[in-house]
């Protein structure tokens, strides 16, 4: 005679397989109505905004000894923070290092900088630990406006090419040269304004993506001190460790369940509390739950805008990911600002 608790599980499954099946009598919500003005003026302005923000935000960033020129090295006797710019610049309209010469060239005065890297600076400047420390500080800026704003957090990852065949839908089932045309990426995101709080490397293949949960929320603890609402992720993320941890940091997990999944909570309470609300109230956890597209449309965004990384040496294509997360962080809040969504509060935008 089956347990209850085994009846229940039956009922998941089939909940779960209905779900997946788009069989669910979903009742989405009324969709948000666009602010097409905002839109329109976010557009036209987003080349100067863009260019105000990271002179600003760049400069924003408090001096240091180890910031400064001088000492061994080829890009030493640049600025780091001219060095950081320029790269902002480049990742912004994706360009070659001898066209982000050319274009620093354009901007220097707009940018506010000392002195126009050469290309070869430009290049040798992702491994340069003084210009991390700068995109860092960067980074970390990009979260203020979204400080109090934030209803959850979504994350999700994908493969960045790293040639122009590369297209991570048609060939992430592939077993052929994945590892060699694609540097993994899982990042999180700030609901609803898409903000990358925190991002890490995950080499291709067919390992699970699971353990990269919680050092994304180590990352992003350190930036909000706490998690507020819910975190979504698909089944992928699925774990009682990964429940457990995002519970830890104040929020309530709002992960897919699998086909196989089961309410046994196995020391895990915040499992068995996130599957019986799923089971108990599944339209309400759909909705709590459909955040994640964010991530997808986050993505989507990203290689629209950047591309493929064009960085050949691995080590450089480490700060060539970080410097495209921020550069995208700084143009969404170029929009958010004309949407009149967030603040900046360190830009004096007066003065663009």
């Amino acid at each position: 005679m089956e347990s209850a608790r085994q009846k229940r599980d039956q009922k998941l499954h089939a909940l779960v397989d209905q779900v997946r099946a788009r069989k669910f009598p979903y009742e989405p919500r009324e969709a948000k109505p666009v602010d097409w003005a905002g839109y329109t003026e976010a557009q036209v302005n987003e080349l100067n905004d863009v260019i105000v923000l990271i002179r600003e935000t760049v400069d924003a960033v408090p001096e240091g000894p180890a910031l400064r020129h001088g000492g061994r090295g080829r890009t030493k006797e640049y600025e780091a923070k001219d060095l950081a710019k320029t790269i902002l610049m480049q990742q912004h309209f994706q360009i070659s290092n001898r066209a982000a010469e050319g274009y620093a060239r354009l901007f220097k005065e707009k940018l506010r900088l000392d002195r126009v890297p050469h290309y070869k600076a430009i290049e040798r400047a992702y491994e340069d630990g003084r210009v991390r420390r700068v995109l860092d500080g960067v980074f970390a800026l990009t979260q203020l406006p979204e400080q109090g704003h934030v209803e959850g957090f979504t994350l999700d990852g994908s493969g960045l090419p790293r040639d122009v065949k590369g297209n991570w839908e048609r060939d992430k089932t592939t077993k052929d040269a994945k590892k060699e045309r694609f540097d993994g990426s899982v990042a999180m995101l700030t609901v609803p304004h898409m903000i990358v709080t925190a991002h890490v490397k995950r080499v291709i293949g067919f390992e699970n993506e699971s353990p990269t949960l919680q050092p994304l929320i180590e990352q992003t603890l350190t930036h909000y001190g706490h998690l507020d609402g819910f975190v979504t992720a698909d089944a992928a993320f699925l774990s009682r460790k990964n429940c457990d941890a995002i519970d830890d940091a104040g929020a309530a997990p709002r992960i897919f369940p699998k086909r196989n999944s089961t309410l046994n909570p196995g020391g895990s309470k915040a499992w068995r509390k996130m599957l019986d609300h799923f089971l108990d109230h599944p339209q309400e956890f759909l909705r709590e739950y459909h955040p994640r597209s964010l991530s997808e449309a986050h993505w989507s965004r990203d290689k629209a805008r950047h591309g493929r990384l064009r960085r050949r040496v691995d080590r450089r294509r480490g700060l060539e990911r970080h410097a495209r997360f921020t550069e995208g962080n700084l143009a969404r809040l170029a929009v958010l600002r004309r949407l009149g969504e967030l603040t900046i509060p360190w830009m004096p935008w007066g003065a663009a």
